[in-house]
């Protein structure tokens, strides 16, 4: 169900998370599906129809996003070039929401997976570029990949990931509801 006033980097978060049935026993995978733009974590949630991940044995959870990204404020997955390895508000929240939920829940730890449509898809490239060695895979929903870098010239861990996209005349520029003006990016 819905979890609220988790404190995380000094403020308030929010996320459902949904147990797989008791059925089920032993170390569990885990998916962590973030939001896209005008949305938060349940209607997510509801939207992608996580509760067939739990159906089938997963934990998952859902976070809400507060509005901390540059570039596209929904969530801090893309920065500028030399402010990406700054402090993000946003990667905290994920890295204490997997532990939070390892130290109550048996997760299997080689299989965390991530993945978001449109900004939430954004944020799992962020993800998998500054947590690839937790993360074995990946869904990313029409999420631009420029910008996510974390500011290390490390290779990434190897993991899957299947990435989707509009269509070749999927693109986007203009104004985003914060205020902030986004290059075209197709």
């Amino acid at each position: 169900g819905l979890n609220a006033n988790f404190l995380v980097a000094g403020q308030q978060r929010s996320f459902v998370m949904m147990a797989p049935p008791a059925t089920f026993s032993g170390p569990r995978p885990l998916f962590v599906g973030f939001n896209g733009t005008s949305e938060n974590g349940t209607r997510f949630a509801n939207r992608a129809d996580l509760a067939d991940f739990a159906a089938a044995g997963f934990i998952v959870l859902a976070p809400s996003s507060v509005g901390n990204g540059m570039f596209w404020p929904i969530w801090d997955g893309m920065r500028p070039p030399g402010s990406e390895g700054g402090a993000n508000k946003d990667l905290a929240y994920f890295d204490t929401l997997v532990t939070c939920v390892a130290a109550h829940y048996e997760v299997d730890k080689k299989r965390i997976y991530v993945g978001g449509h449109s900004a939430g898809g954004i944020f799992t490239n962020k993800v998998l570029r500054a947590r690839s060695q937790l993360i074995a895979g990946a869904i990313v929903g029409s999420g631009v990949f420029d910008l996510t870098s974390d500011g290390t010239e490390a290779t990434p861990s190897p993991l899957l990931a299947i990435v989707t996209w509009g269509g070749d005349n999927d693109r986007y520029a203009g104004t985003t509801p914060g205020g902030i003006t986004v290059p075209d990016f197709t």
